[in-house]
Order: structure tokens, then sequence, then C-alpha cells
């Protein structure tokens, strides 16, 4: 991997994880307070409108994650995405923790 730097890679991987969890307090925080005053929200807004509410705490929950995934980096031989226990076997080694080749190129 052209410029494949161990500490880059522990600090994406840590904003990455940062974000995914932020998005997830946020929308745990969304969805208790949209259920707890359900009663309010449909009187107002109707099933609809609640349902949209909860849609959209949903719908961040997954784009967090689809984001952490999909930003972590590839190895460059046989393009497995490095997330899981393969990130910190990159991060230590400098190989891939799929295919085992030297990911600095």
């Amino acid at each position: 991997m052209k410029g494949f730097d161990p500490a880059t890679l522990r600090t994406q991987s840590r904003s990455r994880m940062r974000t995914a969890l932020g998005a997830l307090a946020l929308s745990a925080i969304w969805l208790a307070l949209l259920f707890s005053y359900s009663d309010a929200v449909l009187d107002r807004f109707g099933v609809r409108g609640f349902l949209i509410a909860a849609g959209l705490a949903i719908l961040t929950i997954v784009l967090a994650a689809m984001n952490s995934i999909l930003g972590a980096p590839k190895c460059p031989h046989c393009r497995t995405r490095l997330v899981g226990p393969l990130l910190p076997t990159a991060i230590a080694s400098g190989k891939c923790g799929s295919c085992g080749k030297a990911l600095e190129g």
C-alpha cells in the first residue's frame, strides 16, 4: 500500500469508531425521547410522522456503520478491507491479515 502508515491507520480507525459511536448514542437518545413522548408525537404528527422520525434514527445508525466499514483501507493484493481483527494485525506487522503479503509498496 503506497504511503502505508500504521499511526495514520490507527488514528483513522479511532476517528471512524468515535463517529459511529456518537451517531449511535444520538440515535438512541432520539429514539428514547421519541418513544417516551410517543402519545404527543402521534397526536401532533400522526403515524406517518412518527415512522419518519424513527426511520431517521435508524438511517443514521446504518449510515454510520457503512461509513465505518467502507472507509477502511484495503489490501493492495487481495483487496480485502482491513476491518475488525485484520486492522490491528496490519498495524502491528505491516502485513495483510488475510493474504499475508506486505502492505508497504
